[in-house]
């Protein structure tokens, strides 16, 4: 028998190791981020915008009833859904987006480690 001896990184047996990186793990750019809420924002304000008009125009009656002073003459159920409905559409868009800028750093820093 030799005296020489093995070590572990000489034993053909053991399995490979794999690289060890000193690079920290990439994150997604910031204007990625910033356009994905800015753009979900945009489509919730249009959305919204859509179904403030819909509601405006097949039943004005709900905006009268939900708004005070909607018994008013000069209140106009058209202009109530379309300035609630981009409001709403477009900070309900930023929040889905927030969430899924979240979820996609969230998925990263799990499947780097």
């Amino acid at each position: 028998m030799s005296d020489e001896i093995i070590t572990a990184s000489e034993n053909p047996y053991d399995s490979p190791q794999e690289p060890t990186s000193t690079k920290p793990p990439s994150a997604m750019p910031l204007m990625w981020s910033v356009a994905t809420v800015f753009g979900s924002a945009i489509i919730g304000a249009l959305l919204g915008l859509a179904l403030g008009v819909t509601i405006g125009t097949i039943a004005p009656g709900y905006y009268r009833s939900v708004i005070s002073g909607g018994d008013d003459p000069g209140f106009d159920p058209m202009a109530v859904g379309i300035g609630l409905g981009l409001s709403q559409g477009f900070v309900f868009g930023g929040i889905i987006g927030l969430v899924l800028v979240g979820m996609f750093y969230w998925y990263r820093l799990r499947s780097e480690k």
